[in-house]
């Protein structure tokens, strides 16, 4: 089994930003923001205690998604624009903690970027499409949209080539400071 950490947004907003997307393809997973890359959530679980007590803990997320991005001419994204994700993917960090060389190859740590994917190159998206997802975005959520993660969402693959699915829904129960 493979593991991995996201944000997910409400309801509703899921649904808009999945029917954007679906109109260029397969979607996939459902929209979420990486928290915390597959490397070392060990198929043991034994960090997943840890992240449940830290999350009972921990206050829900502000998010904003502010802005249309693009990494290099692979991936179409939703800015993200929180302290609270920055903050939350380094706690992750500490209770995991992964070694350097994973943080680095899974972009974590200082080199972590926090976004939501729209579209990415793949067999069925080329870099024509991409551009045109990119344009189509951009005309659709000029405005920033805020909304507060409420939970850290776990997903599991059960091996290679397997697709990433929900697997358990983690509450950021602790009280907000705002």
């Amino acid at each position: 089994m493979k593991y991995f950490l996201a944000l997910v947004p409400p309801t509703e907003l899921a649904k808009q930003i999945d029917l954007f997307r679906a109109e260029w393809g397969p979607i996939g997973l459902p929209a979420h923001i990486t928290v915390k890359a597959p490397n070392s959530l060990s198929t043991a679980r034994l960090w997943l205690p840890q992240v449940q007590a830290f999350c009972q803990g921990a206050a829900p997320v502000p998010v904003c998604l502010d802005g249309i991005g693009q990494f290099s001419s692979s991936v179409v994204y939703w800015r993200v624009v929180s302290a609270g994700v920055l903050a939350l993917h380094q706690s992750l960090l500490a209770i995991i903690n992964p070694p350097l060389a994973e943080r680095t190859v899974f972009f974590e740590g200082p080199a972590y970027v926090p976004h939501l994917t729209l579209a990415h190159l793949s067999e069925r998206m080329n870099a024509a499409t991409l551009t045109s997802v990119h344009q189509c975005a951009s005309e659709r959520w000029r405005q920033p949209v805020d909304f507060v993660a409420q939970i850290v969402r776990v997903y599991r693959s059960s091996g290679t080539n397997q697709a990433y699915e929900p697997y358990l829904d983690v509450p950021l129960a602790g009280k907000s400071v705002a």
